[in-house]
């Protein structure tokens, strides 16, 4: 992907992941959205990305901040096991803030729970591109680099603080004031799980454009749900595979339209070896059986 964002939730194995993220891309292609950085900072930096593609935006701001400047597919986020992550979340702040209170007094301080659900700012966690998930860490990996491109090194990530110590009653606490979170969680999980066996390209229609204009095939892809995932496709030419494309080109006219929310839809390639008559499937995996939609090449050259 050329580029994204990754919303950095704290205690969900993020800060592990953003390291081995800097290893993998080169610090000079990862950037840093500070919690209080004004928005036409925001709009800078986000023009700075378009111009070292490929490159990620690091944020532990809100989902919210950021919709304005990135497409829901662009999204990148870790989950976590809520009652896991709430856990930590206590014990960080009795261990480093110096916190007194028990766990009803922190739970009932609302700007301490339902975190995750704090973050994701109302969106539907299933039009984000990429989500992983905390206690499955490899395999979110995994998903991640089919998602990219980018092949992240499994550093070892944070070791986890479980609930062991606390009673079996505060634990029930931790449960009853991240019922939101649970829910989320709960959702994630099962989007994880459907992606990672390849189910997303099954369930999601496209709309499309595609022209030979001389040598080249040109068009644009966008998914009928809104969320534009990772820009890779496969294309076969009479059901042979031909070639591997990224649909990442911006096209302001479907951005000023509403079609697309990022613009970066469109795509270019040669064929100088096709034919008139020749059909090609556009699939989301590199298999035929993922088609999403063909064209057959006609005899005459017309624009996209």
């Amino acid at each position: 992907m050329s580029s994204f964002l990754f919303v950095n939730i704290p205690n969900t194995a993020g800060s592990g992941f953003v390291s081995a993220l800097e290893h993998a891309v080169g610090q000079e292609h990862v950037f840093h959205d500070g919690a209080e950085a004004a928005v036409s900072e925001l709009e800078r930096l986000r023009r700075e990305m378009d111009r070292r593609k490929p490159t990620v935006l690091i944020s532990g701001s809100p989902l919210s901040k950021y919709i304005p400047f990135f497409a829901y597919g662009q999204v990148c986020m870790f989950f976590r096991d809520p009652l896991k992550k709430s856990v930590s979340d206590y014990l960080d702040l009795k261990r480093h803030s110096g916190f007194k209170g028990g766990v009803r007094e922190f739970c009932s301080t609302p700007s301490l729970v339902e975190r995750q659900s704090w973050f994701m700012s109302g969106v539907d966690v299933s039009k984000i591109g990429f989500v992983g998930i905390a206690e499955r860490y490899a395999e979110s990996l995994e998903l991640f680099a089919r998602y990219s491109g980018i092949q992240v090194p499994a550093l070892a990530p944070e070791e986890a603080v479980d609930g062991s110590g606390l009673a079996d009653e505060e634990l029930d606490v931790f449960r009853q004031f991240h019922q939101a979170d649970i829910k989320l969680y709960k959702k994630a999980l099962s989007l994880f799980e459907n992606r990672l066996a390849g189910g997303r390209s099954a369930s999601v229609g496209f709309k499309h454009s595609v022209s030979r204009l001389g040598g080249v095939i040109q068009g644009w892809i966008v998914p009928d749900s809104g969320a534009e995932f990772s820009p890779f496709y496969y294309v076969f030419r009479n059901k042979d595979f031909y070639c591997r494309i990224r649909a990442d080109v911006y096209r302001h006219d479907l951005k000023l339209s509403g079609l697309s929310r990022s613009g970066s839809v469109g795509f270019v390639f040669p064929c100088k070896d096709c034919h008139s008559g020749d059909e090609l499937s556009f699939c989301r995996e590199r298999r035929i059986e993922s088609k999403m939609f063909s064209f057959r090449l006609p005899a005459s050259v017309q624009g996209a």
